[in-house]
């Protein structure tokens, strides 16, 4: 049996459970970059979402999202995100549904650093002391 998490198909449970469950919104909000979340309507979606629960501490609902869509291309990527989630089992084990947020998390962070080493490596710019520190970063 593989342990390897599909991360793209996690995505979906991720971005469902920030707009649905503001306990887990606000455990993983801080641990989240932007550009973790590979699907740029999920990553408009998301960036909503914290936004408002920056201002209001509590999450927003759909119609709430829908009154910060101004442009055609969000309102159709909210469309597509509400739609690629529901279908998206409502159950979830809890420990499992953490200890996944967590490898998905873990493996984003991973994924971004090793293209900014890319970046610097690219660049000429031989930084061991840099390179690590990016990776202790993302390590802890």
């Amino acid at each position: 049996m593989s342990t390897k998490l599909n991360l793209a198909q996690f995505e979906k449970t991720f971005i469902y459970k920030c707009l649905t469950d503001e306990q887990y919104f606000s455990i993983v909000v801080d641990n989240v970059e932007y550009d973790y979340i590979s699907c740029e309507s999920k990553r408009h979606v998301f960036a909503t979402i914290k936004n408002f629960f920056e201002r209001n501490n509590a999450l927003p609902t759909n119609t709430e999202i829908r009154n910060f869509l101004t442009t055609t291309a969000d309102k159709n990527a909210f469309k597509t995100v509400l739609s690629e989630i529901s279908g998206i089992d409502k159950q979830f084990n809890e420990e499992e549904l953490y200890r996944n947020t967590e490898q998905f998390l873990k493996e984003r962070a991973v994924y971004k650093t090793i293209f900014e080493v890319g970046d610097i490596l690219q660049n000429n710019k031989l930084d061991t002391g840099a390179i690590l520190d990016k990776f202790e970063k993302t390590c802890n």
